[in-house]
């Protein structure tokens, strides 16, 4: 995964693999998916950076478990 912000764009890019990116969608304001010609999302931008985090160019990496997404069924419990 690689992490950039571009000052003079004052755009963050995340990318999550190496693949060609064979399109790019503004699904929301201010927020670019890039996919690869599976349709998978290969990385992100986040436009106007300045104005949406305090600081674009500070990145902290936390490792800790991430809650289920509303759609999927929470795991079985080992009691």
């Amino acid at each position: 995964m690689k992490v950039m912000y571009d000052p003079e764009r004052d755009g963050l890019r995340i990318l999550f693999s190496d693949s060609p990116i064979e399109r790019s969608s503004a699904e929301v304001s201010g927020l670019i998916l890039d996919y690869d010609t599976n349709g998978v999302i290969v990385g992100l931008e986040v436009t106007q950076a300045s104005l949406r985090m305090h600081d674009p160019r500070r990145v902290e990496f936390v490792e800790r478990p991430l809650p289920a997404p509303a759609d999927e069924p929470d795991p079985p419990s080992n009691s």
